[in-house]
Formats: structure tokens, C-alpha cells, sequence
């Protein structure tokens, strides 16, 4: 942790979200100095080509609203607000929750078989969320996506570990989970 800190202080940005930022001046400095370190030359028509076309960019650009953190609490996006601070923990300790616990879930005696059958089940709900997003929208998939592993885990608490419909309940909130979390 210490050292992510750390190197924050000491990588430089990248050129790329320099230029994306309007600091073209940056972004040069900052390629002259790479192309510098690297021993090669760089010809001054790299940046001179790229100069009018930011220059038409940054027009385009100051039309274009500049958001803050503190928009997410305006009025009118309060309530996505409020509910995303519920629902993303939630998920993220579900997801988590039910990944490391696939020992204690104990759907096979094997606990190596449990772990890649609870990884395993992943990977359907990441194939197929493109596709289905796209016919279902984004609002009531996250609500399917919420309410699913919800359910499952509901009526797996009242069922005995080890028995073939806790396995497929504890499956299928994975399943959800992940679903929801991707």
C-alpha cells in the first residue's frame, strides 16, 4: 500500500492523458524526455501536424460540460446515487463472499473441485451479458442481476451444506453475482 503511494509521486503522466486533458505543452515535454532516454530522434513535424488539429479539438472541447464528485449529488441524480452506494458494496461482498468461501460452501468433498466449479461458473454470465443487455437494457438486467444471487442465497441458508440443490443455489448466486459485478 505504502509503495502505491509512493509511486504516484514518481511515475510521470502519461502522454496520453496529458493530451486528452489539453495539456499539449506537458505532453511534448514529456515525449521529447522519453524519445530523450530512449536515444531517439524525434522530427519536428510529430507534433507540428498534430497542433491545429488540437487546436480545433480544444474548441470542440470547451462546449463540452466538465463534471465533478460533486454532481453526483445534485437533485436530479440523488436517488442513482443513494442506490448505487447500496448495491455496489453489496455485490462486491457477495461476489467476494461467495468466491472465498467455496471451502465452507462445500459442494464436493474436493475442496480444489468446489473452487474451480464456483471460478467455472463465471464465465456464462460474462459471455452472454453483452448479448443480453443489449435486448434486455441496462436497468432490468441489474435488477435480475440483484435479485438472483439475492434469492439464491435466501433459500440456501435454510438448506443443509453439502446437498445437491445448496451446491446449484450457491452456484447460481455466483453466477448472479458475477453477472451483477461485471
Amino acid at each position: 500500500m505504502v509503495l502505491a503511494c509512493v509511486v504516484w509521486f514518481l511515475l510521470p503522466e502519461s502522454p496520453r492523458w496529458l493530451i486528452a486533458s489539453g495539456k499539449y505543452e506537458e505532453a511534448k515535454k514529456m515525449i521529447e524526455k522519453a524519445a530523450v532516454v530512449n536515444k531517439v530522434k524525434l522530427s519536428q513535424d510529430v507534433f507540428s501536424s498534430k497542433d491545429s488539429e488540437n487546436k480545433e479539438e480544444t474548441e470542440d472541447d470547451s462546449r463540452m460540460p466538465v463534471y465533478g464528485i460533486k454532481d453526483i449529488f445534485r437533485t436530479s441524480q440523488l436517488k442513482i446515487t443513494m442506490v448505487m452506494f447500496i448495491c455496489w458494496p453489496v455485490v462486491t461482498l457477495l461476489y467476494y463472499g461467495l468466491s472465498l468461501s467455496a471451502d465452507k460452501i462445500k459442494m464436493t468433498d474436493n475442496f480444489y473441485l468446489s473452487f474451480i466449479l464456483v471460478c467455472l461458473v463465471e464465465i456464462p454470465p460474462y459471455l452472454l451479458l453483452p448479448f443480453i443487455i443489449d435486448m434486455w437494457g441496462r436497468k432490468p438486467l441489474f435488477a435480475v442481476t440483484q435479485l438472483v444471487p439475492g434469492i439464491c442465497c435466501i433459500v440456501a441458508a435454510f438448506l443443509t451444506p453439502g446437498t445437491a440443490l445448496f451446491a446449484i443455489l450457491a452456484l447460481g448466486a455466483k453466477m448472479g453475482a458475477s453477472a451483477a459485478f461485471n
